[in-house]
């Protein structure tokens, strides 16, 4: 498994700054770098992956222990970035 090249916790967040956390960090990183995020299970861990799906990433991992859920996301490519 990739390491991440960013891991934080916002489990002490409540939504919607969780997902706002979450996508700034992203935006921080260079594509194909990962993210892992540990987050309160009870603050819509479900709700996150589709959303960041839906900005191009990709959801590596999602796992629940406890009251926590961890997750990994692979940054995917800018908006408008081209080959070459």
């Amino acid at each position: 498994m990739t390491a991440p090249a960013l891991r934080i916790d916002v489990s002490e967040t409540s939504c919607p700054m969780t997902f706002v956390k979450v996508k700034v960090a992203l935006e921080g990183l260079a594509p194909g770098d990962v993210l892992e995020a540990v987050l309160n299970s009870t603050e819509h861990p479900r709700e996150i992956p589709p959303s960041v799906r839906e900005d191009g990433h990709k959801v590596l991992a999602l796992e629940t222990s406890g009251d926590r859920t961890i997750i990994r996301i692979q940054k995917g490519e800018e908006p408008g970035a081209t080959d070459g």
